[in-house]
């Protein structure tokens, strides 16, 4: 696989920021989806110039578009949780020439009227990926995950909880 694949996907996920882990498989399964009622609505992140992230649920799982100015970013995701723990299994929607559209985790807290949203990404979780799983580095950041999903899924209960597997906590308030 060439690292120019990865490119659309990468630039793609970019719902306050980039994801800089990435897996080829998806990290949770529609069995064990749940619903959480506070995801859904249009949101507003705070101290962000005019971007905009409107959630609503679909079948067992959520579809996001994510609107910065004129551009327009679709996703749709997964809710799971380990534990007392809520994480987003997402996904760009949509086919994009020479892109893979891989699966980002994302730490979610919700409430009735903000949501904390955080990339399972930091440089602490890339290198426990590294060492446990099946995976390639993409320049200097990205770490694309080969192995199977629930592999990803086992490192997530593991170590998805812990304050040094997420990088930055963006807080969007509900519009």
């Amino acid at each position: 696989m060439k690292p120019v694949l990865l490119i659309a996907t990468l630039a793609g996920l970019g719902m306050t920021g980039c994801s800089n882990l990435l897996s080829l498989d998806p990290i949770a399964t529609k069995a064990m989806a749940v619903k959480d009622a506070n995801l859904v609505g249009a949101w507003t992140a705070q101290g962000d110039d005019a971007s905009t992230v409107i959630i609503r649920q679909k079948e067992a799982g959520y579809e996001i578009h994510y609107v910065s100015g004129e551009s327009v970013s679709r996703f749709r995701a997964l809710v799971f949780r380990v534990g007392d723990a809520e994480f987003l299994d997402v996904t760009p929607q949509g086919d994009v020439p020479f892109s893979i559209n891989g699966h980002a985790a994302v730490r979610v807290w919700t409430g009735a009227a903000t949501l904390r949203w955080a990339y399972l990404d930091s440089e602490w979780l890339r290198e426990q990926a590294g060492k446990t799983l099946e995976s390639r580095k993409i320049g200097k950041q990205q770490l694309l995950v080969t192995a199977a999903g629930d592999a990803v899924l086992e490192l997530v209960k593991k170590v998805g909880a812990n304050d040094k597997a997420h990088g930055d906590i963006v807080t969007w308030n509900k519009l």
